[in-house]
């Protein structure tokens, strides 16, 4: 959608933006491109605690172990928003930092993790965030982590070698 103006007094236009699908679809369309002196993404994990998990401990432990993960990064991830901010000087950015969100489920107590990554470091702060999470899971008394109600579906850029009978 189109807006006009800045900040809080930006408005619809009543324009939308619209591409085919045959573009949209393509996996190197170019519909999206980073902004100049970033490169970086968000990735997401969730975990489904027992619903008798203490939400303050949960919310204590998880918090130290993103703490922990993100330690000598924060600088980093500083300097990123500070430039989205320079080319984006229209729009308010906010901090690149992890945010950690609270969700009750049939289940149990959902916790959602969302946090930067740096391209080129993709892997290497994928393993922090895990390696520090199930610390902090493990740690006594140890939490419960239970299996969600549905999969999580995940996007997958490989094709497949095996072809239809």
């Amino acid at each position: 959608m189109e807006l006009t103006g800045t900040g809080a007094d930006a408005q619809p236009t009543g324009r939308i933006v619209a591409f085919s699908n045959s573009i949209a679809f393509q996996p190197n369309a170019g519909l999206f491109r980073q902004v100049p002196g970033t490169n970086f993404v968000w990735r997401e994990i969730s975990l489904t605690l027992a619903g008798d998990s203490g939400y303050r401990v949960v919310e204590q432990r998880l918090l130290t172990a993103v703490d922990a993960a993100f330690r000598d990064l924060k600088t980093d991830f500083e300097q990123i928003g500070q430039q989205m901010q320079r080319s984006l000087s229209s729009i308010a950015v906010g901090p690149l930092a992890p945010r950690l969100r609270f969700k009750l489920t049939p289940a149990g107590l959902e916790a959602i993790l969302r946090f930067p990554v740096e391209m080129r470091m993709t892997e290497e702060i994928d393993d922090r965030v895990a390696r520090e999470l199930l610390h902090a899971i493990e740690m006594e008394p140890k939490l419960k982590v239970v299996a969600a109600e549905a999969p999580t579906i995940q996007l997958r850029t490989e094709t497949s070698k095996s072809s239809s009978a």
